[in-house]
Order: C-alpha cells, then sequence, then structure tokens
C-alpha cells in the first residue's frame, strides 16, 4: 500500500496536485502502520466502522440507530473472526465504536429537544445517570480507571432513553421490525451451533476465551452473534416477545407463526431459564395489556403465569434423554424448570443468594463501591470483582441505598407508563415496547449485554414521550 501511495504521488497526472498527492501518502503510511501494529485489523474495522457512523450522522441520521443495532448484533462475531488473524492485545477498539455511535445518536437527540419537558420518569433517569456519573469516583472500586469504564458500560445504553424521546412512530416501528428479523437470524445461528457445531471463529474463541457457565455438561450453550449466551437468549426473549405483538393479523399471522416457532426453538435449547421465564412473563403480559385487563390484575395474573412454569414443565419431563448437544441442553432446561429451587438441577438459589448480598451490601455501604465492580472493568483494569447478575442488587452494590432507591422509581414509573400506554393504545407498537421492557427485566444494568441493555432504554425513552404526547389517562 504504502509502494502503491509512492508511485502515486511520484505520478505526474492531470489535477494530482502536491498536497493531494501527499494527503495519500500520509493516509497510506498511516493505514500501513495500523495494520502492521498488533491489533491492525481491528483498528481498521473499528476506524472504517466509525466513520460510517459519522457521514450517517450528517447525512441520514434516521437511518442511524438501525445500523448501530445491527453493529451490537453482529459485534460480537466480527470480535471473534478479528481474533483469528491477531487476539486484542489491551482493550479492543471494536468496543469503542458502538460507544462513539451511541454519543453520536444522543448529540443528535439532545438537538432534537430530547432533555426538553421532562417528565418525572425522565428526571428519575436523569439522576440515577448522574449517581452513576459520580460513583464513578468511589475509591471503593480498588481502581478510578474500572470506575470510569464501568461507568461508561453502564450510561452509554441509558443514553438510549434520551434517544427513544426523540423517535417517532415510525422510527420505532422500523426498529421493532429489524430486531425481530435479528431475533430470527439469532436463532438460526444458534441453532445451527447446537446441530451442526461451532464454526472455526466461534470455536477458536470457546478455546481461547470461553467461560465456564457456557458449559452445560458436555454440551455447550449456544451463543449466536453475541459475546455470551445469555445476551443471546434475551434477545431471542425479546424478539419472541415483538412476533406476539405483532400477531393480530391474518395477514402477517403465517410468516409470524414460523418466526415464533423458530425463535421459541432456539430459545429453548439456548439453555438458559432465565430468558425462557422472561419471555413467558413478557408474552403473558403484552396479551393481558390487548385484552386491556387492569394493572393490578394483570400483575398478578403474569406472576401466576410464570409459577405454573415448574408444574408445566414437571408433567412434560420425560423419563430418558438422547445423549446429543441437543437432548443435553433441553433436559438442562427442563430439569431446571421443573425443579427451580432444587440445588441439582437448577442455579436459581445460587442468583437469590447472590442477589442477597448485593442487597443487604447497601446496608454495610450506604454509598456503594462504584459501578466497575459489576461490570467486566476489573478483569480488565484491575478493581474488585462483585458482580450480582440482576439489576437490584448490582445497583445496590454499585450506587447503595440512593442508587436503589433512584432505579426502584425508574422501574415503577417506567412499567406502569408502558402498561397503561399499551392498554389504551393497544397496537403492535405500544405492545411491542412493553414486551421488551418485560423480557429484558432485571437485565437493564449486567455488563456485557452490549444490544440487549439498550432496547428497554430506548423502549422506555419512546413511552415517555408517547404517552405525554398522546395524553394517556389511566
Amino acid at each position: 500500500m504504502t509502494a502503491f501511495a509512492a508511485r502515486l504521488a511520484s505520478a505526474r497526472q492531470p489535477g494530482l496536485g502536491p498536497a493531494t498527492a501527499a494527503a495519500v501518502l500520509a493516509a497510506a503510511l498511516v493505514l500501513g502502520t495500523i495494520a502492521a501494529s498488533a491489533d491492525g485489523l481491528r483498528l481498521v474495522i473499528a476506524a472504517g466502522a466509525t466513520l460510517v457512523f459519522l457521514i450517517l450522522a450528517f447525512a441520514f441520521p434516521r437511518a442511524l440507530l438501525l445500523l448501530v443495532v445491527v453493529w451490537l448484533f453482529a459485534l460480537g462475531t466480527i470480535r471473534r473472526v478479528a481474533s483469528l488473524d491477531t487476539p486484542p492485545s489491551g482493550l479492543d477498539p471494536l468496543l469503542v465504536v458502538g460507544v462513539l455511535a451511541v454519543g453520536m445518536l444522543l448529540l443528535l437527540a439532545s438537538r432534537r429537544g430530547a432533555f426538553r419537558e421532562r417528565s418525572a420518569l425522565a428526571n428519575a433517569v436523569l439522576f440515577l445517570s448522574g449517581l452513576i456519573a459520580l460513583s464513578a469516583l468511589n475509591p471503593l472500586q480498588g481502581s478510578l480507571s474500572a470506575g470510569a469504564v464501568g461507568a461508561i458500560s453502564l450510561l452509554v445504553p441509558m443514553a438510549g432513553f434520551w434517544i427513544g424521546r426523540t423517535l417517532d412512530d415510525h422510527s420505532v416501528a422500523q426498529l421493532w421490525k429489524l430486531l425481530g428479523a435479528l431475533g430470527v437470524v439469532a436463532a438460526a445461528y444458534g441453532l445451527a451451533q447446537v446441530y451442526r457445531g461451532f464454526p472455526s471463529w466461534d470455536s477458536f474463541w470457546l478455546e481461547t476465551d470461553g467461560y465456564e457457565a457456557l458449559n452445560v455438561g458436555t454440551a455447550t450453550r449456544p451463543f449466536s452473534t453475541f459475546a455470551s449466551s445469555a445476551e443471546h437468549a434475551l434477545l431471542l426473549a425479546a424478539a419472541l416477545a415483538i412476533c406476539i405483538a405483532y400477531a393480530s393479523r391474518w395477514s402477517r399471522l403465517v410468516a409470524l407463526a414460523a418466526a415464533i416457532a423458530l425463535i421459541g426453538s432456539a430459545l429453548f435449547v439456548a439453555g438458559t431459564r432465565g430468558a425462557v421465564l422472561a419471555a413467558v412473563l413478557a408474552v403473558g403480559v403484552v396479551t393481558l395489556a390487548r385484552l386491556r385487563t387492569p394493572l393490578v390484575p394483570a400483575a398478578v395474573a403474569a406472576v401466576g403465569v410464570v409459577l405454573l412454569v415448574p408444574t408445566l414443565a414437571d408433567r412434560l419431563e420425560p423419563t430418558t434423554y438422547a445423549t446429543s448437544d441437543a437432548q443435553a441442553l433441553t433436559a438442562h432446561q427442563v430439569e431446571g424448570l421443573a425443579d427451580p429451587l432444587g440445588s441439582d438441577a437448577s442455579t436459581l438459589r445460587l442468583h437469590l443468594e447472590l442477589a442477597r448480598d448485593g442487597l443487604t451490601a447497601a446496608v454495610r455501604e450506604p454509598l456503594g463501591v462504584g459501578p466497575g465492580p459489576i461490570t467486566n472493568a476489573p478483569r480488565r483494569l484491575g478493581g474488585i470483582g462483585r458482580p450480582t447478575e440482576l439489576d437490584p442488587s448490582n445497583i445496590a452494590v454499585a450506587l447503595g441505598l440512593p442508587g436503589l432507591a433512584a432505579y426502584l422509581v425508574v422501574i415503577a414509573l417506567g412499567l406502569s407508563h408502558a402498561y397503561r400506554l399499551a392498554r389504551v393504545r393497544r397496537d403492535a407498537l405500544a405492545l411491542a415496547a412493553l414486551g421488551v421492557l418485560t423480557a429484558t427485566l432485571l437485565q437493564w444494568f449486567n455488563g456485557g449485554l452490549y444490544l440487549v441493555a439498550l432496547l428497554p432504554w430506548l423502549a422506555l425513552g419512546w413511552i415517555d414521550r408517547r404517552g405525554r404526547a398522546d395524553e394517556v389517562a389511566p
């Protein structure tokens, strides 16, 4: 590339002045230096993606959000393919692209008035964001750099709230339809991993960076295009809820039934029971809102539906299973759902213990220990690690009692507004937004969910502005 640029600079072509030739030569030298570095391929991909996002921000801002969603959806696969060339030597530059892209979207949203005419929910989100930003300075987390990275990990998805406040119905419809389509792609990829095996880039990642929770006996949980099996399963749950929300017209029913069957099958063999329960809850809540069931009876009915899952799973559980990976994952799923508190078949008891420890930590450390410990930052930056895997306890660890109180206010206002809007409008947009919120509930602040963590905040922002515009009554 450098030799080509040198020949180009020395060529006497009409219209090629010294300044242009020097610029081409400098660009070639920079790209050559980057490509020769340890993270060369990643830096080139990151720079190219950032340039595309920047061009879209100026030329086609409405398309930027959709492309960012596609980027975050494919990020895990992009990183794994790049690792075949050279594993990252430090902080992966590909992770920075999403942060910059969301920053561009936030800047555009701010210019459109995202921070004006704030509601009680918007003020609660702003207050919680401020607490997270301040907590980056908390010395108890062991490393200020871990605190800064941890705060960014939490604040970037939360920026989706302000972006969502500027979305019109057409933009939200495009977003939900895209996510439904991506759910089908994720389901197909995940099923291929289970039934046909992992491609070379996924196998290499499993050997070098795979984590213990991926293993279910001799089987491996599918993770599709994502960085974790948990994000794969949660995206499937959200996509399933979106498909159910749109399944109201006979003209769509055949295609949606096929998508629902594919996504549901992939979700069941994903080996993540929490996502299955979240999907059941989301489908139930969407259905109750469509039937215009009042909020309190709907909440009781939704909890009842979830509590029925162990009984149904116990009756459907076969006595024996085959030895394939798919059957091993199915056995893991059914046995855990049938006996959720059994220590042998389910890890629910362990998750509850982690949540309890996180909530009680807010009493011992009422101002928290900072955001770093609940994200992936400590592993790279030398801080302490105390993830609890659920939002209330994560926030209690990071922000203490003030943060936990602010989080509960956001949850209470957000879910009540979402259900009220869906119950009154009963259209696919509002029902899908409610489904996304419910399918990802308690996972809005879990580190490493690069796409899934953004979705509920986008939905919540649109609900906040749309509810006020429609003047929805209780």
